[in-house]
């Protein structure tokens, strides 16, 4: 077989790269392979040991012993920018009873570079929806409003499908007196390509309090044939604007891009599209929390970063703990007062930089441990790649399994009052230049 040694495209189209996620990376390459990826949005190239920004030269974040990362700035990370489907929400069976598809998530990708939902299907009418345990109120809706749903889907053969699209009164009820309170369906062609489809629907009964969605496979027996869905968004348009109205946003949700272990959020934490999107976190009692043995490692090496910035320079914010005592953490502070700096508390102070400089600015806080055996275990601090404040030596055993993120674990009281765009772990202790690598990776989307 001949080896194409050159290419040459004299045309006005474009040539479509691969894509995944950083995690989907692939491995054992040589120099000069080139991917788009879908969690940093960028084109990259390997350089032969690592992996470079296209455009600005970057490169981009360690990924050796990466466990977890929570971005807001990535849509499959936080969902207000767009919502991808998750088989919990759904009962595939829908009201009238049909259970003609298995459903679970699969593992290719999809165009918005996530695991999509696979419809395996093995009977007439296969379908899935957001009606679930008898509710109907997924998203609210109002009488006159008109909504736009739109969604990729491929299938393994070429077929027809339908979106459905349902409204519901306050108590959750579609069907009332022998008749749909307002409803609509479009029958639309799958092929074997992703394709985007959509329907929309004006509501038209004053009852309307709520807005459910169905995506239906082949109404016809399709046994054998495979539907995938992904990418599902509902918006309200409103005086011929349409404002992204994410169906069912999970917003109480920070997605985990490498391994499931999600954070969940509490308490109204709220979103905002600077910075490439951040979470803010009010210091009122917002925070975020992780469950998951991953992000415990006894005595063991780990790195955690953050990439985060105060809104409040009158007291102290809590940006991570997992409890006060020694083996559980411990609290990192951030305290812009007199005599404050960047501190690790454990039952005491034990590293504080004496930088009181905070300022609006952000910063990019690391925390490491070394792991080993007793007598050389020790703890640092990083600021901007920079190491803070002295190194803690410590015969550390941390077994917390639920760190918080924005509040001490041990007094809700004490709390974050800023903003956190992206949050990392490692199992084990990342090298000062890797340290240095992934701030230089991601410091220009801070203004750094």
């Amino acid at each position: 077989m001949a080896i194409l040694t050159s290419i040459t495209v004299n045309d006005t189209g474009f040539i479509k790269l691969p894509s995944g996620t950083v995690s989907q990376r692939p491995v054992g390459l040589s120099t000069g392979y080139m991917r788009y990826n879908s969690d940093l949005g960028s084109n990259e190239m390997y350089s032969g040991n690592q992996w470079t920004d296209v455009t600005t030269g970057a490169s981009s974040i360690v990924t050796n012993g990466l466990v977890l990362i929570l971005d807001a700035g990535s849509p499959r990370s936080y969902g207000q920018n767009e919502f991808k489907f998750s088989t919990d929400i759904f009962s595939w069976a829908g009201s009238s009873g049909h259970t003609a598809a298995t459903i679970t998530r699969d593992t290719i990708s999809s165009p918005v570079g996530n695991t999509p939902l696979k419809m395996a299907v093995t009977g007439n009418d296969p379908h899935l929806g957001t009606y679930n345990s008898g509710t109907w109120n997924i998203a609210p809706a109002a009488n006159g409003q008109t909504w736009v749903v739109s969604v990729y889907v491929k299938a393994s053969t070429s077929t027809t499908g339908e979106i459905l699209i349902f409204g519901a009164n306050s108590s959750g009820a579609a069907f009332v007196n022998g008749n749909w309170l307002t409803f609509t369906s479009t029958t639309v062609n799958i092929t074997t390509e992703w394709t985007r489809v959509s329907h929309y629907i004006t509501m038209n009964n004053a009852s309307i309090a709520y807005i459910h969605v169905r995506l239906d496979g082949p109404n016809i027996d399709g046994t054998g044939q495979t539907v995938w869905w992904d990418g599902l968004q509902v918006e309200k348009v409103s005086s011929g604007v349409t404002t992204p109205t994410i169906f069912n946003p999970r917003n109480d949700v920070w997605y985990d891009l490498c391994s499931g272990n999600n954070a969940a959020l509490f308490n109204g934490v709220s979103y905002s599209s600077s910075n490439g999107g951040t979470l803010v976190f009010d210091g009122s009692n917002d925070y975020a929390s992780i469950s998951s043995v991953q992000v415990a490692p006894g005595t063991g090496a780990f790195t955690w970063n953050f990439w985060v910035k105060l809104n409040d320079l009158t007291t102290y914010s809590i940006p991570f703990s997992g409890a006060g005592s020694n083996s559980n953490y411990g609290v990192i502070s951030m305290d812009p007062r007199v005599g404050g700096g960047l501190i690790y508390y454990a039952l005491a102070t034990r590293i504080n930089d004496s930088n009181n400089s905070f300022g609006s600015s952000w910063w990019y806080i690391t925390f490491t441990g070394n792991g080993g055996s007793n007598g050389s275990r020790n703890l640092k601090l990083y600021r901007n790649a920079v190491q803070a404040g002295s190194t803690y030596t410590y015969d550390y055993n941390f077994t917390a399994t639920t760190p918080n993120i924005g509040a001490n674990h041990d007094s809700y009281a004490e709390l974050m009052r800023g903003n956190i765009a992206n949050v990392s772990y490692y199992n084990r202790a990342l090298l000062e230049s890797e340290i240095t690598n992934n701030y230089n990776a991601l410091k220009g989307r801070f203004g750094l």
